[in-house]
Order: C-alpha cells, then sequence, then structure tokens
C-alpha cells in the first residue's frame, strides 16, 4: 500500500519493570529479548511498505532523547506528549498529522511493548487489514486467540464472518474477571483485544469529533502547528487540557462498521518482569540467568544483572533479582505486579533519583 502509515504508541512509563525502567528510559527502550529492544522490535514487524518516512512514534517529552538513540526515524516523525492523557489524544493527533501529510491516508495503530512471532504474519494481516480498512472504510482491530482466561485484557465478541479471517464486531467486553473470562473461552468466538487497529485517519478524526468533542476541538486548535517547529510549544498549551481516556471507552465502542481480523501470530503483552522467563532461555534448574551470574543450589529464579559485577544465589528458589548501577530489586515469584507499589513509595519519598 502506497498510502499507509503506522503510529507506534511509546510513552508508557513501565513501572512494573523497576528498577531497569526509569522515567527517561521506560521499558520499551529496554530488551526483553536478546538484542533488540521492545521499541526496536516494534519497527522490525512495520511492514516495509510503509518504511521510516510515514513511522509515526508518540512518545512522552521526557523520553525522547533515549528513544532517538535507538531509532532511525526522522525528527519530525516523534511526537512528544508532555503528559500522557492515554490513547484517545495519543491516535488522535497522530491521526491529525497523518491526514494533513497524506489525506485519504490508512494508519497502523501498535503498542511499543509487544513481543511477536513471526514478524513476517504480523506484516501481512497490518497489509490484508489495511485493504479492508481502506476498501470499506472500516474500523478494524486485530484480535489474538486466547490461549488461558486472562483478566488484564478486554475482549472482542466476533459476530458474522465477512470473509476468511474477518469478522464483524459484535462487541467489546471490559476486562473481565476470573468466571466471565473463562465462561468466554468455554463459548468460543471471544478474542483478546491487544490494542492493534488499522483505520483511514480520516475516519478516526471523524469517529473523535463524534464521541469526543472536547478531543476533536484540541486537535482542531493543534492544526496549524502540526509538522511545524513550534508544535511542542503548541502541544505544551493545549496538551494537558485533553480528556484523559482510551480510544477503546471513548470511541471505538460507540462507532459502527468495526471489523476484527483473527491473528495467526503470537502475541505477548509485556506487562511485568514475569515476561522475561517466557522470552529467554532456562537452565536445567528452570533459572533465567541474564549477564553475569552464579546460581548455586537455586531453581526457578529470574535475574537481571545486565550490569557489570556479579549477582552470586545460593539455595533459594522462585525469586525475582534485577540489579542496576543504583538499585536492586529482590521480589518473589509471582509478586512481579506488585513492583509499581515500590514506585509509588519512592515518588512518596520524593526519591526523584531512582525515579
Amino acid at each position: 500500500m502506497n498510502d499507509l502509515y503506522c503510529l507506534i504508541m511509546a510513552g508508557g512509563s513501565g513501572t512494573r519493570f523497576w528498577p531497569a525502567s526509569r522515567r527517561e528510559r521506560p521499558k520499551q527502550l529496554l530488551s526483553v529479548e536478546a538484542g533488540r529492544s521492545l521499541v526496536q522490535a516494534t519497527l522490525d514487524r512495520v511492514p516495509d511498505e510503509v518504511g521510516p518516512e510515514r513511522t509515526i512514534i508518540v512518545t512522552n517529552a521526557d523520553q525522547v532523547a533515549g528513544l532517538l538513540e535507538q531509532v532511525d526515524l526522522p525528527r519530525a516523525n516523534v511526537l512528544a506528549e508532555p503528559v500522557g492523557r492515554d490513547t484517545a489524544p495519543c491516535i488522535g493527533l497522530a491521526a491529525a498529522l497523518i491526514e494533513k501529510r497524506s489525506p485519504g491516508a490508512v494508519m497502523a495503530v501498535m503498542a511499543a511493548d509487544h513481543v511477536i512471532h513471526p514478524h513476517e504474519r504480523f506484516k501481512a494481516a497490518v497489509l490484508r487489514a489495511g485493504h479492508f480498512a481502506a476498501e470499506y472504510d472500516a474500523i478494524v482491530t486485530i484480535g489474538l486467540k486466547p490461549d488461558h482466561p486472562a483478566t488484564g485484557y478486554g475482549y472482542v465478541e466476533l459476530g458474522h464472518e465477512v470473509e476468511p479471517g474477518m469478522h464483524e464486531v459484535q462487541s467489546f467486553k471490559e476486562k473481565p474477571d476470573r468466571a466471565t473470562a473463562e465462561a468466554f473461552l468455554a463459548r468460543g468466538g471471544y478474542l483478546w483485544n491487544g490494542g492493534i487497529f488499522v483505520w483511514r485517519a480520516a475516519r478516526i478524526l471523524r469517529e473523535i469529533e463524534r464521541s469526543l468533542p472536547a478531543l476533536a476541538a484540541g486537535l482542531k486548535a493543534l492544526a496549524p502547528a502540526l509538522d511545524g517547529a513550534d508544535l511542542d510549544v503548541a502541544l505544551q498549551k493545549v496538551y494537558p487540557g485533553l480528556p484523559k481516556i482510551s480510544i477503546d471507552h471513548g470511541v471505538i465502542e460507540k462507532a459502527e462498521g468495526r471489523y476484527c481480523l483473527v491473528a495467526d501470530f503470537e502475541w505477548d503483552d509485556v506487562g511485568s518482569l514475569a515476561a522475561l522467563a517466557r522470552h529467554n532461555d532456562r537452565d536445567a534448574a528452570g533459572n533465567v540467568l541474564l549477564g553475569e551470574v552464579l546460581a548455586l543450589d537455586a531453581r526457578g529464579n529470574i535475574v537481571d544483572n545486565r550490569q557489570r559485577g556479579l549477582v552470586a544465589l545460593l539455595g533459594v528458589e522462585d525469586l525475582v533479582v534485577v540489579r542496576t548501577g543504583d538499585a536492586v530489586l529482590v521480589a518473589r515469584r509471582g509478586q512481579e505486579e506488585r513492583v509499581k507499589e515500590i514506585v509509588a513509595r519512592l515518588h512518596e519519598q520524593s526519591r526523584e533519583d531512582l525515579l
């Protein structure tokens, strides 16, 4: 497609990856698998037809410098949010820029903190969704086949199949409780909503204007500065006043003409340090050991010591250990989600040096 753009959302803070993740070096700039950081891996799976000129990244202003060290994109394609306002303003801002540059263009929306394999299947899915969105002016989400009753994801209820693998969307479901998630899997016809969307930029702007008029007004106020040298100044003035809401709740759940393409690739939303165990090799005792680690009589541990120096384990099981230059995290496996509580406590203590 010669009018396809890709938006990569890379503004999260990744608090559950502390102490490796910091305000200026968040989760998406770290590597979960060997070699490439999460954002670099996301760029690797942007369809070849798009290229750097039509790839847009929206990130937090504090993270721009670190991001530019890792990506080879035009500086004008890296948009800096002065404050986080959730996904609807982020997507609206990118859509307005894309529509200004290329009226009628299609945009694919993806996050920078997913692990997806194989890349070629993902690229093919984005292109297929792009052609469908262009032909029918449709809103397309790429749904992921669930392999367990997850309660941390939203779900897509599939409707009529309009072509192989492409369904009308019956409904979007909020993050369910355990019993509801189990019922979804037992019933069938439900996929995880991974937040991967494809649509014409003009279509989502129309939906924003219909469902979120305050956001639409803010985007119109920013329009004269789009693609200009004074965009950052305009964002500082306008962006904090935009509504803080997700694109799902604010727009997509109220829209018509929604379709879901069933993904045929593997997908993982990298939410916590537990992801290190899913995407790295284990030793004979079930340990995941990154960096210089000596493990004696130790089983089922995750150690991230990609710093100079040694971490030694002796007679311990099921720990998560992360060592950086100025902090060490030691937690019981299964408690990874609670790492954000440490970050909250450090905020309370004004330990900005550790954030």
